[in-house]
């Protein structure tokens, strides 16, 4: 692992001159300000032949959290032994990795924030702040929001209705809330992030394969401000919410500062935010089409996984 914060204080010109010919991807399509931007990396594919005995063959979900002063990253890995694991590494500099079988555990992709600065929660599995598994008798649901100590489970209850399963801090189910999304059409809940002061969802209509992304600067917003649907109400701010958009093969991801899409030209893959208010912003990645990213809640930070090199960055983003 390569720790690169603070690298200007911490490396000479010429390590910084020799860090940049290491790198399999330098050339004449060198990534704009790629080497600014990166803050850490770790060989993923050697910590997954260590705890599995055999190399990466395909990358799940990856989530970036922040709770309670730490972070984490979580990775769901399946090896080409067939091992299927969860990866939780430190958010802050990607060291300290620590391996879970994810079927042992009924473990999730989807990785969520504990009320009360409990830690982490993946499907069943409560997860410390420090990643140490705590629990593995939890209520098992794909999506987990936090808020003023209560824990609430996400889930779609009907095509256009989202429904607020509520815990308290303990995991002691409260109540059920719910909240219509729109007037038509089906839609799947695929992301749902807290970071940077927002809440962020991000939904698929199943048949058109368009998405919306929404966010809110609390939960409880969504049910009691009186919308009668997040996407058709004139009354929900236009910031709070994003029109139809696309992504090519269904790659896009959600931050407090509007969702990402990936798509590609002829040089490659092509990153782009496209902001709850503001211009979009692009960023191209030439010959990267076999790599797996992720992008903070709070939209700081973003994370890519390289197959050709087994290697995993942690950088800012561009926006």
């Amino acid at each position: 692992m390569k720790i690169l914060r603070d690298a200007g204080a911490a490396l000479s010109l010429l390590a910084v001159f020799g860090f940049l010919a290491s790198c399999a991807f330098v050339g004449n399509d060198y990534y704009p300000n790629y080497a600014e931007r990166l803050l850490a990396r770790t060989d993923l594919d050697s910590i997954v032949k260590s705890a599995s005995g055999s190399s990466i063959a395909e990358i799940g979900g990856m989530n970036y959290l922040e709770s309670s002063g730490s972070s984490a990253l979580f990775v769901e890995v399946r090896a080409g032994n067939g091992a299927h694991l969860l990866l939780a590494l430190d958010g802050s500099g990607l060291g300290d990795a620590k391996a879970y079988g994810f079927d042992a555990y009924g473990l999730s992709s989807n990785v969520g924030i504990a009320a009360s600065g409990a830690g982490y929660v993946s499907g069943k599995a409560l997860f410390s702040a420090g990643r140490a598994l705590v629990s593995d008798s939890l209520p098992s649901q794909p999506f987990l929001l936090s808020e003023a100590g209560s824990n609430y489970f996400l889930s779609l209850s009907a095509p256009r209705t989202l429904q607020f399963l509520a815990y308290d801090s303990g995991f002691n189910p409260l109540s059920t809330t719910s909240v219509d999304l729109a007037s038509a059409d089906n839609w799947e809940l695929v992301a749902a992030a807290q970071g940077g002061g927002w809440y962020c969802l991000l939904f698929r209509d199943d048949g058109s394969g368009a998405y919306r992304a929404f966010r809110s600067p609390s939960l409880a917003a969504l049910w009691s401000s009186g919308w009668t649907t997040l996407f058709d109400d004139a009354t929900v701010p236009a910031k709070y919410r994003s029109g139809a958009f696309r992504s090519d093969y269904g790659s896009a991801w959600i931050t407090a500062d509007g969702p990402v899409v990936r798509s590609y030209d002829n040089n490659g893959t092509v990153l782009t935010i496209e902001p709850f208010s503001g211009s979009s912003s692009d960023y191209s990645l030439s010959n990267m089409g076999d790599s797996s990213f992720s992008f903070g809640a709070s939209g700081e930070l973003w994370f890519m996984y390289e197959r050709k090199t087994g290697q995993l960055d942690e950088m800012r983003t561009w926006w």
